[in-house]
């Protein structure tokens, strides 16, 4: 079995640097997100040195290696280079900020190369270096005292432009040094949309869409460095908490969970929607027009805002209400009681997100009625009259006369929300004719009202005064 050493660096306030260190005889291979260098190049100092087998460093079998060597000579003046990097034509050049995984080994313990060794990445060419060079001292900490003989080192993302990386030894203190570079590749960024934009407080689910097995995947605060956000995946579907404030997060892929790619950015856009509010719940009687609704607090949104009105019976499920879009809405005179609300819908990058308002409830009381038996009756001149009716309709309590003007001035008086104890059967309202209206037809309008305080519409009622017969007189013989 072999062993293996995990060293992970990450400097505070710069750009994180993960080390691994693997202690393998045979590397793993299968894994299809690696990109190999597939270019080489060498050169060698002034007093010589020399690389063997150049090309076994960029050859598909990934357990070979090429050597490098150097000499017994002065310090510094012997030395060997070999540059491994990608071409751009046949394999893709690595993303600036993407880790280049080297393995290379020595003969013996690799504690053997410290003091003449150094890794550096480089662009077009072994003599143009970038980013930071990596020498013993940061290797000695690296190693951490192990005598391993072989080493895989993920050589950190840089700011400019990099397609390879350079491993170096030189002659240290007079001796001999000697080194195998069996490859450098790096692993393919996660290809996921580069913007995403969702609802407030909403999770979402997004593709990997060069997703393999063998991969683990990490969203992250930064492009390098910096710290996991609580978003993990080892499946092609990367689940975005509806925790997971707007913002630029990284996704990271890494092999085995240990070998890291280059980040790729998502930017993520929180579509905020409020509904604001609307007033105000009222109390009317059927077939009456309710007043205008309107918002008391208006809504936002970070997109485009639109309304939409909707209503529901008591018992019902929220409608639509066609062509109702406005920032108010008028509702028809009602027969029933309705519930209105008003959805708010803001659209952002062309995702819409809803949000409901509070609801107003328009509680719609029936109106009484009361049907006549008829609406016309006769009686003499001062005797009181009884109007009959057939039937009452929603509990009428209470009853009012409007006479006209011509009957006022005869001597009708109005009567108004007279309490009565109605029927809902055939009964009949008593009606006062007082002595000395003279005779003739005489005009009222009738309404009931029923304990909600609505009222009936009315009714015309027409009483006859007649006259009344002289007294039969009688003779007594």
């Amino acid at each position: 079995m072999y062993a293996h050493i995990l060293s992970y660096i990450f400097p505070a306030a710069r750009m994180a640097f993960l080390v691994t260190l693997l202690c393998l005889g045979v590397v793993r291979e299968g894994y299809g997100q690696r990109v190999y260098a597939d270019a080489h190049s060498e050169a060698n100092g002034l007093l010589g040195g020399s690389v063997s087998d150049e090309g076994r460093a960029v050859d598909n079998d990934y357990n070979n290696f090429s050597t490098l060597n150097v000499g017994v000579g002065l310090l510094n003046l012997m030395y060997t280079t070999q540059n491994l990097n990608f071409s751009g034509t046949t394999n893709p050049k690595p993303q600036n900020t993407s880790p280049i995984i080297l393995k290379f080994s020595s003969t013996g313990s690799i504690a053997n190369l410290i003091g003449g060794i150094s890794i550096q990445r480089t662009n077009n060419g072994l003599t143009n270096t970038v980013g930071t060079e990596y020498t013993s001292s940061a290797l000695l900490t690296l190693l951490n005292g192990s005598v391993a003989s072989e080493v895989i080192i993920p050589i950190p993302g840089v700011s400019t432009s990099s397609d390879g990386v350079r491993l170096r030894i030189s002659t240290v203190l007079g001796l001999g040094l000697q080194a195998h570079l069996y490859y450098a590749f790096y692993i393919t960024p996660p290809q996921v949309p580069s913007s995403l934009t969702i609802c407030a407080n909403a999770p979402e689910s997004v593709t990997i869409t060069n997703f393999q097995t063998g991969y683990t995947y990490r969203l992250y605060n930064q492009q390098i460095g910096g710290a996991e956000v609580g978003v993990t995946t080892t499946s092609n579907i990367l689940n975005i908490p509806g925790s997971l404030a707007a913002g630029t997060y990284y996704l990271e892929a890494r092999e085995g969970d240990l070998y890291p790619s280059a980040r790729t950015p998502i930017t993520l856009a929180r579509n905020e929607v409020s509904s604001g509010l609307i007033t105000a719940n009222q109390i009317l009687c059927s077939n009456v027009t309710p007043a205008q609704l309107t918002p008391t607090t208006p809504a936002s949104g970070s997109g485009t805002l639109t309304y939409q009105w909707q209503s529901r019976t008591s018992s019902g499920s929220f409608q639509d209400i066609s062509g109702a879009t406005g920032l108010t809405y008028s509702p028809p005179s009602l027969t029933e009681t309705m519930i209105y609300r008003r959805v708010a819908t803001s659209t952002l990058n062309g995702i819409a997100c809803q949000a409901n308002s509070n609801d107003i409830t328009i509680t719609v009381y029936p109106v009484p009625g009361i049907s006549l038996a008829s609406s016309t009756i006769e009686a003499c001149q001062g005797d009181d009259v009884n109007l009959t009716y057939i039937t009452t309709m929603n509990g009428p309590i209470s009853y009012s006369i409007d006479w006209n003007a011509q009957a006022e001035g005869a001597g009708f008086v109005d009567i108004f929300n007279e309490t009565y104890s109605f029927l809902t059967t055939e009964d009949t309202i008593p009606i006062t004719v007082l002595p000395g209206i003279a005779t003739g037809n005489y005009q009222g309008i009738l309404t009931v009202r029923n304990s909600n305080g609505c009222t009936s519409n009315g009714q015309i009622i027409m009483i006859n005064i007649l006259p009344k017969p002289p007294a039969p007189e009688i003779t007594v013989q």
